[in-house]
């Protein structure tokens, strides 16, 4: 109740408005949260008679949080009265992860297609949510797009828009034939690349998109590969494995620079490491969908 009333006065869409998500997907865990529903007076009550201590968060209670400014202005039932679009929004989640298995197909490359006319027949404020969640993965960010320029994006694939393309929440978006859209990282977008130091851990999180294994023990940069290159011909990448990716992604694919090397990361069956170089994994911070949903290109 308390984080619908504060989204409210940010102007949040509807999945803002349905309040704190009972069920969230991470690239690593699943976070359950169960007792939404229950009052906290019960859930102190049941701890109480059981003997069983508990941790107060103390922002709760400082005055300079909004949160604890309007636990105090307005009653705990009213806070709780919109407790059902929690509910609404359990059910648009299973519409967008069902939407979501028919219309898109995600690339191991970080990139996604979507099938407009599957959009265009689909609850507007569904495929909105579909859309938002398919840019935070691509994008590599962990939150969705401003919904103004989401709805106008949305309505624009809707319409089968022909321009080149649109830019938003650090993904590209264009049409590659009649109704059909491709998603893809925003090169320009992309921060420079990071240094590691010799001997560190061979496992890295890069760009909010990958995990990378096997990063060389001498140090080094891991970035993008058109930060490295002008051609993918330049780290061996067959022409075949060029022609199979969309136009421009190859640059948005993770590399590192080491020992006056440059390696292109292998992306499993997709796209094989060059030699005994790093690979990723796409492991964005938003997922699509969480584990209701297989992925497919």
């Amino acid at each position: 109740g308390e984080t619908q009333a504060l989204r409210r006065a940010r102007g949040s869409g509807p999945d803002g408005l349905a309040g704190m998500a009972p069920v969230r997907e991470t690239p690593h865990l699943r976070i359950l949260r169960p007792f939404l529903g229950v009052p906290r007076a019960r859930l102190t009550a049941t701890l109480a008679a059981r003997g069983h201590p508990w941790i107060e968060d103390p922002s709760n209670h400082d005055p300079r949080f909004a949160r604890a400014s309007l636990r105090r202005a307005q009653p705990a039932a009213a806070l709780f009265a919109e407790e059902s679009a929690g509910v609404s929004r359990a059910r648009r989640d299973m519409r967008v992860a069902e939407l979501a298995a028919r219309a898109v197909a995600l690339h191991p490359a970080g990139l996604g297609r979507v099938d407009g006319a599957m959009l265009a027949a689909a609850d507007r404020a569904v495929a909105r949510s579909l859309v938002a969640r398919l840019i935070g993965a691509v994008g590599g960010r962990g939150y969705p797009p401003r919904r103004a320029r989401l709805i106008g994006l949305v309505d624009a694939m809707v319409d089968g828009f022909s321009e080149d393309g649109r830019t938003l929440g650090g993904c590209t978006v264009y049409r590659a034939e009649e109704r059909r859209f491709v998603v893809l990282r925003e090169f320009s977008a992309i921060a420079p690349p990071v240094a590691f130091a010799a001997g560190t851990a061979r496992v890295a999180d890069w760009d909010g998109r990958f995990v990378v294994t096997g990063l060389p023990e001498t140090g080094g940069e891991l970035g993008a590969l058109g930060q490295f290159v002008d051609s993918p011909a330049a780290v061996g990448m067959p022409r075949e494995l060029r022609a199979a990716l969309p136009r421009g992604a190859w640059r948005s694919l993770p590399a590192v620079s080491a020992g006056g090397e440059i390696w292109r990361c292998g992306l499993g069956g997709s796209l094989p490491p060059s030699g005994d170089g790093p690979m990723a994994r796409f492991a964005p911070v938003l997922p699509l969908a969480g584990a209701r949903f297989a992925t497919g290109w």
